[in-house]
């Protein structure tokens, strides 16, 4: 387009005939466009492996680290921000580990394993002391201030969630010492316009009061989340059309039935969001994979953002069908995906296999 237009006001004295003529390239021009925008978006996307799938649940010492965010329930490490270590009343020593988890509230931090053992481990709870601060903490931790080098009462961590992890230093226990802590958490707190009731909701959620937010695993509340806080600038109410967000929130909360592993009847909701984003990853990267937990694509019309589920929703308020055309039908806007690839593999974080990476069986 921006070519076509340059032409024309470079010939401005051309004559009516041929601006028509540049009218018409124009208008071809933008039909070809459109055309392509709406193949696009109706073309299914093949997909990649993620390699990060897993990453984040590895303890670190030392350097800068991107902060994080998490949403929904997942598993993770962290790095060692604060470390000490202390002798008790019976000579025993421990460790003390400050561990940053995200930059935001949680619901809830609780230890997963220390060294791959268990809460299930006979003798584990005797040898660790858990202090989780969810991002509501006013005061820095004691024993970090006490037995930290450098933690003083400045060291608060306002907003953000942390855990002070003491352990003890045990050579038949932890033979190898203390290489790795996982903790499982429950993320950030959520807007949910269906429990505003100034938004056409029920309840006390309000959007501008993280206060009266909650906890939700939901992908379509956690994508506006991050698309209202994640670029540079905070987007307001009027960027979203709130009752088609509630619409699409409710499309993945609905529950479905399926047949587990086991050959047992179960059931879950449609799609959730769980898992971590670092600050180091580029918007658009987090962006796409939150909309992959929702099958979701993004759209923006007339200044406002919608996000659409990967599901059908509602009955056709039209039909058409082959007595409709004017000629036979031959439609085929984008090659097969079965005609594009022969093997699909998938890869998920299993929480019946202690959160590790696991590969489905390939689908040929």
């Amino acid at each position: 387009m921006p070519p076509v237009i340059v032409g024309v006001a470079a010939y401005a004295g051309a004559t009516a005939a041929s601006y028509a003529v540049a009218t018409a390239v124009a208008i071809g021009i933008g039909a070809a466009v459109a055309t392509y925008a709406v193949t696009e978006a109706m073309t299914p996307e093949m997909g990649s492996m993620d390699d990060g799938l897993g990453s984040d649940q590895s303890l670190t010492v030392g350097g800068v680290k991107p902060r994080r965010t998490i949403y929904g329930e997942t598993v993770v490490s962290g790095g060692i921000v604060g470390y000490g270590t202390y002798t008790d009343d019976e000579e025993d020593k421990w460790h003390v580990m400050t561990i940053a988890i995200a930059d935001h509230e949680c619901e809830n931090i609780d230890l997963h394993d220390i060294e791959g053992k268990g809460l299930n481990v006979s003798g584990l709870y005797s040898r660790y002391k858990i202090h989780s601060y969810l991002g509501t903490q006013t005061t820095a931790c004691p024993i970090a201030k006490r037995y930290c080098d450098g933690w003083t009462s400045e060291h608060v961590g306002f907003g953000l969630s942390y855990v002070t992890l003491e352990v003890k230093i045990d050579p038949e226990f932890f033979p190898n010492g203390i290489n790795n802590v996982r903790f499982k958490v429950k993320g950030k707190k959520l807007y949910d316009a269906r429990l505003d009731s100034t938004m056409g909701g029920s309840g006390s959620h309000r959007f501008n009061d993280a206060t009266t937010w909650e906890y939700s695993a939901n992908p379509i509340l956690a994508t506006i989340d991050f698309i209202r806080f994640g670029g540079y600038k905070e987007q307001p109410s009027e960027r979203f059309d709130w009752s088609d967000v509630a619409a699409q929130a409710s499309a993945c909360d609905e529950v479905v039935s399926f047949t587990d592993s086991n050959g047992q009847p179960a059931s879950e909701p449609r799609f959730t969001c769980n898992g971590t984003l670092l600050k180091s990853q580029t918007p658009a990267a987090s962006l796409n994979r939150l909309l992959s937990s929702a099958a979701a694509k993004m759209y923006n019309v007339a200044g406002k953002i919608y996000v659409k589920a990967g599901v059908y929703q509602g009955a056709p308020t039209l039909v058409l069908d082959k007595n409709n055309a004017s000629a036979a039908i031959s439609y085929k806007p984008h090659t097969p995906i079965k005609d594009r690839c022969n093997t699909v593999r998938t890869s998920f974080v299993n929480p019946k296999k202690y959160y590790q990476k696991t590969d489905a069986t390939p689908t040929e």
